[in-house]
């Protein structure tokens, strides 16, 4: 079998497992990318050329100057060997400054100007705390113009595919990866929990591509539909991608965008831009309060004001945390943490009570009033399950439903009480996993529909939990530390019953923490 061969045998496996299908954002638009097609982008109104006449003449000086700041320039993996055009590392991503990316700088320096400027201004704000959580998560701080891409750094962005904040995502994606999404509140207009989000969306898809090109091409068309190119091009490389134009036409432009609007972002003035201006984003904690109660509760309480706590939490849609959780973490300005934590006990006796009901009634999402007519095997169907799930969630041995009678749904990120997911790390083989979870190969091969024992670092690989094992899901805030002292372990035996290589956790993995 040939290595070509091989190579697309292994992308086709990995896009089974991932189940890139669901997650495919191709439709979504984009304030800086659907609206602007290739016959806007060629064509500059006379009352602009001028300005583009003088831009024009100084893309020989820019790209000089750029050489000049100490940009490597023939060291990047994503370049194609056959470009001429020049590249620069700019914290683990190359920049090219190609024709695809000039094109791109003219538009935003000469057509979209005004626009553009705007972009830079809002995402001044939030330029700080963005580019701290990327740092925190290992990824390159310049990720922060990606968002500027998407959204222009509009929390209320929203496209006709409902995908909504600075990272644009959309509902399913938003909550694989963390995000609350309810009447009460939608995590993906909060800056810092939607970047703490597309930061582990990021990192997977590096994982899957080993490549920041296509990496971001798959954050805009979805993961399918570049393993699909890929396959059909049979070539990793993204430029190349683009020439064969096997990508979709907004995806061969994104990367350039990306681009571009880091490279003017670098120094803005000398692309006819002012440098930005902004208030920064206040310092904030999360702390840990009762729910659901209102905003107005906490700040009556703790005597600070409303507005503040509004400005932090706009992602609380009507000002009053989930009802579908005991706690909740709410955004406090950090100078106002004490007098909050002061009256943390006596805000118990604010929670709304009757709001707590509605994780039971028909619109939550969680749960489906069964239909005159509907069985289910059709209510499997309509919310993606598999009949045997929505059979274990309700604790049915028949295939019977009476009309009128509330059944529990499980949704792709639910985690089922027999079982878990491990993320494989570089170096795991199934052999090693199966010993953790005290199955066999066999039983993992049959578990995720795998054809052979190959797997990837950063593939999610759904396995049994022995019932001998002592599971914590960690919550957002926690350390390895705290919970080793919880469970009266230490640090490196929960490492050591996890099989980890570093102390890096995220809110929502599981962790055995003992295991006769």
């Amino acid at each position: 079998m040939s290595r070509n061969s091989l190579f697309t045998g292994a992308l086709t496996l990995l896009f089974i497992i991932t189940g890139c299908a669901n997650q495919s954002k191709q439709g979504k638009i984009h304030k800086l990318s659907h609206k602007h097609s290739e016959e806007a982008i060629e064509d500059i109104s006379s009352r602009s050329e001028k300005d583009f006449q003088g831009l024009e003449a100084r893309f020989e000086e820019i790209e000089d100057s750029l050489e000049k700041e100490d940009l490597s320039l023939n060291s990047a993996a994503d370049r194609p060997e056959h470009a001429s055009s020049r590249a620069a590392s700019v914290d683990g991503i190359k920049l090219e400054f190609n024709d695809h990316v000039k094109k791109w700088i003219r538009y935003f320096a000469v057509r979209s100007k005004a626009r553009f400027q705007r972009h830079l201004d809002r995402g001044e704000k939030y330029r700080d705390v963005v580019e701290e959580v990327l740092r925190q998560h290992g990824l390159p701080p310049e990720l922060y113009y990606l968002a500027m891409i998407e959204s222009g750094y509009s929390n209320h962005a929203r496209s006709p595919m409902a995908a909504v904040g600075a990272w644009q995502f959309i509902p399913g994606t938003g909550r694989r990866y963390g995000l609350g999404l309810n009447r009460y509140l939608d995590e993906r207009r909060d800056p810092i929990r939607a970047t703490e989000a597309a930061s582990r969306y990021l990192t997977d898809l590096f994982n899957v591509f080993n490549s920041w090109y296509l990496a971001m091409a798959a954050y805009n068309a979805g993961e399918g539909r570049v393993l699909n190119a890929i396959m059909r091009g049979n070539t990793r490389d993204f430029w190349e991608l683009v020439r064969m134009k096997k990508l979709p036409r907004e995806t061969r432009s994104y990367v350039p965008k990306f681009m571009a609007a880091a490279i003017i972002g670098r120094n803005p003035e000398r692309f006819g831009f002012r440098t930005p201006r902004a208030e920064p984003y206040p310092d904030v904690t999360a702390v840990e309060l009762p729910s659901p109660i209102s905003l107005k509760a906490i700040a009556r309480e703790s005597n600070i004001s409303l507005n503040q706590l509004k400005k932090v939490n706009a992602h609380l849609l009507r000002g009053v945390t989930s009802p579908n959780k005991r706690t909740y973490d709410v955004w406090i300005p950090s100078k106002l943490v004490a007098s909050v934590k002061k009256v943390r006990k006596s805000l118990v006796s604010h929670r709304i009570a009757k709001l707590s009901k509605l994780a039971l009634n028909r619109r939550n999402p969680n749960y489906h009033r069964v239909k005159r007519g509907e069985s289910l095997s059709s209510i499997a169907s309509k919310y993606r399950i598999s009949l045997s799930e929505l059979k274990r969630a309700n604790r049915l041995n028949g295939n019977r439903i009476i009309a009128g009678s509330r059944l529990r749904v499980a949704s792709s990120g639910y985690q089922r009480s027999q079982g878990s997911k491990h993320r494989v790390r570089r170096g795991e083989t199934l052999s090693s996993i199966a010993r953790k979870y005290d199955m066999t190969i066999t039983e993992i091969r049959s578990k995720n529909g795998l054809r052979s024992n190959r797997i990837y670092a950063g593939q999610q690989l759904s396995v049994r939990v022995s019932k001998q094992a002592k599971i914590h899901v960690v919550r957002r805030g926690e350390s390895l530390f705290r919970i080793a002292k919880k469970y009266g372990q230490s640090v490196k035996r929960i490492m050591r019953l996890n099989q980890m290589t570093t102390k890096t956790i995220y809110p929502g993995t599981h962790l055995i923490v003992a295991q006769r």
